[in-house]
């Protein structure tokens, strides 16, 4: 009987020691498919590598696809090192966010999503439906959180679509896992006059318009509040440096005021 037990013990140290080293080794290839998707970039600025980052990207794309798992790794000594890597608190959903390195001041992301649905993982590539092959941009996706209600729960997330150095625009998204799949049709933000899936805006800081002398403006999220503020641009397109309050009022983001 001792010896079955010792047995038993030492194959789930050594499953857990090969499991530690499996995810040890997709996180060094993680890191090695940004550090040479910014060494191409820099070849690209000098000459036309596109056909190497495109691999590099596809690369990057399949490993995660391939690796749901990676949802319950530690990337916290990664983040930021040429991507975001975005988990809700439940510890549930996590988005991997990166610059695809082909743009110039007009930027795309690639961006990969593994859920939890029951005991299992899923991994899609995130993608807009206007994506084709001949056209493609895909925003950034950071700030990801996990909200319950008394009956269901759900997920926001801030992105971000770079048109160049001085235009872009911002959105904030709702979703959840229904069944096996993501429903990004969420009504998670009541406005004076709309329930919506989204509040989005565009802005324009480049040196010809109305804001040349403005950062670009951003929704700021108080999440220990549960409540965010979306930046005030009016109708011709100036920040005013006001912003639209939201609070969470148990069901969805509901508008405050402005402040």
């Amino acid at each position: 009987m001792k010896k079955a037990l010792s047995l038993l013990v030492l194959s789930i140290c050594l499953t857990s020691t090969i499991a530690v080293a499996q995810t040890s080794n997709l996180l060094a290839s993680y890191e090695s498919h940004l550090s040479r998707l910014n060494k191409w970039e820099q070849e690209y600025a000098n000459d036309f590598r596109y056909d190497s980052l495109e691999a590099i990207n596809k690369s990057l794309i399949r490993l995660l696809i391939q690796n749901p798992g990676l949802l319950n790794a530690d990337f916290s000594k990664l983040n930021g090192k040429g991507s975001v890597v975005s988990t809700s608190e439940d510890k549930r959903v996590r988005i991997y966010s990166w610059d695809d390195g082909t743009g110039g001041t007009m930027r795309s992301a690639n961006s990969v999503i593994h859920y939890k649905v029951g005991s299992q993982i899923k991994s899609e590539e995130l993608l807009k439906d206007e994506d084709t092959m001949e056209y493609r941009m895909v925003p950034f996706y950071r700030d990801l959180h996990s909200v319950a209600t008394p009956t269901d729960s759900f997920y926001v997330v801030v992105t971000h679509l770079i048109g160049s150095s001085g235009v872009g625009s911002y959105e904030i998204q709702a979703f959840k896992i229904v069944s096996d799949t993501l429903d990004w049709n969420v009504k998670a933000f009541e406005t004076k006059s709309k329930i919506l899936s989204s509040i989005s805006y565009e802005y324009d800081v480049t040196w010809g318009g109305p804001n040349r002398t403005a950062d670009p403006p951003v929704i700021k999220i108080d999440w220990p509040k549960k409540t965010f503020r979306i930046p005030l641009i009016d109708e011709k397109n100036r920040i005013t440096g006001r912003h639209l309050v939201y609070a969470f009022n148990g069901q969805r983001f509901k508008y405050q005021r402005v402040e």
